[in-house]
């Protein structure tokens, strides 16, 4: 009868061990992956800005050059 109760304790705890194991890899893991979300994110929000960017540059520099043009032209 003890041998009985000891193992059923032991299933218990023993379950109990896992559950909480698996908690915590779940956790790891859905913060992993919230890492890597993030890092995707701050990438495409850093390509995007780089893009804005750019444009910007270029059309200051076209209109750089249209007015070194057009100021060529009057000459």
């Amino acid at each position: 009868m003890r041998l009985k109760r000891d193992a059923k304790m032991r299933l218990k705890r023993d379950a109990k061990m896992r559950l909480k194991r698996d908690a915590k890899m779940r956790l790891k893991r859905d913060a992993k992956m919230r890492l890597k979300r993030d890092a995707k994110m701050r990438l495409k929000r850093d390509a995007k800005m780089r893009l804005k960017r750019d444009a910007k540059m270029r059309l200051k520099r076209d209109a750089k050059m249209r007015l070194k043009r057009e100021a060529k032209d009057r000459v």
